[in-house]
């Protein structure tokens, strides 16, 4: 997922990587096809179908007798990825359903971007194998899904042997899975999905998700009738219930979505205004959308200002301590508190207490001075300073007092960016690399000698 999101792969890096998985594996192929796509924008079908080649490898691979193998939370977003991309080319004539995570996640991945940008060029030669591709990558994950959640077991054991206790949870895992699963079937007509919950409730899949969303699809099967727009509807407030609402990417020429859906609506036309989708899904701020003051030119398309600088992936995914670790874990929950609380942004009290929160995993982290060279240390400075304003303050619930305080930074915002951009990243890479700290290059499984793990 590291060269994936950072989307940098020189004839170096790729040599490097062919030594490591060998020239004939099928991961070697698909960092070829990866290179050729990043280079010259062409041949999305075979980017794609190698993508899809390789997961298909790693997964029938009797991991058990693997000393190093891919977590299945890494395995996952790896699946995501694919289906996300596989299916970006219907935006320009139907749509995309899914989920507000991963929209994130793939506008905040620097390949993903490249590719949804290949696909809104209107006049760009389509890939007379990308349909086919697409239907047999959206099959693939489907099977490897519903193969996964019947087998409960070898899931249970997967992540036994293959995470850390501490960074993810089998129930955490089952829950990706099913969310990944459901709008891909609305996607790309995969199947039926009121028989897909039959199965799922046969196999006992929901008793091991949350109750209230597990509660609102098993209660699909009670409808009558049972059309495909009612599932949706009824999938969409499930969605909702775990904070990670659907959402819809369509073509004005595609066909008509079903009305009153609890979901983000957002159209082909918008995905070229990255900032306007970042700044809606990811602080829940609609009025932010309308904010007169623009995002640097020079933005990579986040609400966040620039890119996480791949240095700051490279420290995070080689640097993990047990007190850095917790320092972060302990940050990310002030953080989800943070972002779902509406009338907080527009609070100057709740802001600086969330930029006082992390401003000790700054210090700690190694972070600052990878920001000293990439962005302006100023904002950072002015980060510091506020705070000790506002300590300084003999009352520091007082309103307007902190409002007067908070009035008088120019670059409040700016440096709210950033430090929101650092903690996603940071969440990310530790989400999807840590499991496999103890791999040695984080390469994912070829053929031979060559080892599995999150790429």
């Amino acid at each position: 997922m590291l060269l994936l999101h950072a989307a940098q792969l020189d004839e170096a890096l790729l040599s490097r990587l062919l030594q490591y998985l060998g020239n004939n594996s099928e991961w070697a192929d698909f960092f070829r096809f990866l290179k050729r796509f990043l280079d010259s924008g062409c041949d999305r079908s075979s980017l794609i179908l190698n993508f899809k080649l390789a997961l298909e490898f790693t997964f029938s691979v009797n991991w058990k007798d693997e000393l190093d193998y891919i977590s299945p939370i890494c395995y996952v977003s790896l699946m995501e990825c694919l289906g996300f991309l596989a299916s970006s080319y219907l935006v320009q004539n139907e749509f995309i359903c899914c989920t507000k995570s991963l929209l994130v996640n793939m506008l905040e991945c620097r390949t993903s971007k490249v590719y949804i940008e290949s696909c809104l060029v209107s006049k760009s030669s389509p890939d007379s194998d990308l349909d086919r591709w697409t239907k047999s990558s959206g099959r693939f994950i489907y099977d490897t899904i519903m193969t996964i959640l019947t087998t409960k077991h070898m899931l249970q054991e997967w992540v036994h042997k293959t995470s850390c206790p501490s960074s993810t949870s089998y129930t955490t895992v089952f829950l990706r899975l099913v969310v990944t699963l459901y709008p891909l079937i609305i996607t790309l007509s995969l199947g039926n999905c009121y028989e897909v919950t039959r199965i799922l409730v046969r196999n006992e899949v929901f008793k091991d998700l949350p109750l209230e969303f597990s509660k609102k699809i098993e209660d699909a099967l009670k409808m009558r009738p049972r059309t495909r727009s009612d599932f949706t509807r009824v999938l969409a407030d499930a969605l909702a219930t775990i904070g990670d609402h659907m959402v819809f990417i369509s073509s004005p020429k595609g066909p008509a979505i079903c009305q009153n859906l609890n979901a983000y609506m957002i159209s082909k036309e918008d995905l070229h205004d990255v900032p306007k989708i970042m700044a809606l899904l990811c602080l829940e701020e609609p009025n932010s959308v309308k904010q007169e003051t623009p995002l640097p030119e020079k933005s990579d398309g986040t609400k966040f200002g620039n890119p996480v600088p791949v240095e700051v992936l490279t420290i995070e995914s080689s640097r993990q301590t047990d007190s850095s670790n917790d320092m972060f874990e302990t940050l990310w929950k002030k953080f989800e508190t943070f972002r779902l609380d509406e009338e907080g942004h527009k609070d100057s009290r709740v802001v600086i207490q969330f930029l006082r929160d992390a401003l000790p995993w700054l210090e700690q982290s190694g972070v600052l001075a990878v920001i000293d060279k990439q962005i302006d240390e100023h904002n950072l400075e002015e980060i510091k300073h506020i705070c000790s304003e506002f300590e300084k303050l003999s009352d520091r619930t007082a309103k307007n007092a902190v409002d007067d305080l908070f009035s008088k930074w120019q670059g409040s915002k700016k440096a709210l960016e950033q430090v929101i951009r650092l903690v996603y990243g940071t969440r990310h890479v530790m989400d999807d690399c840590f499991a496999n700290h103890k791999s040695k290059d984080g390469c994912c499984k070829g053929r031979g000698n060559s080892r599995a793990s999150a790429s």
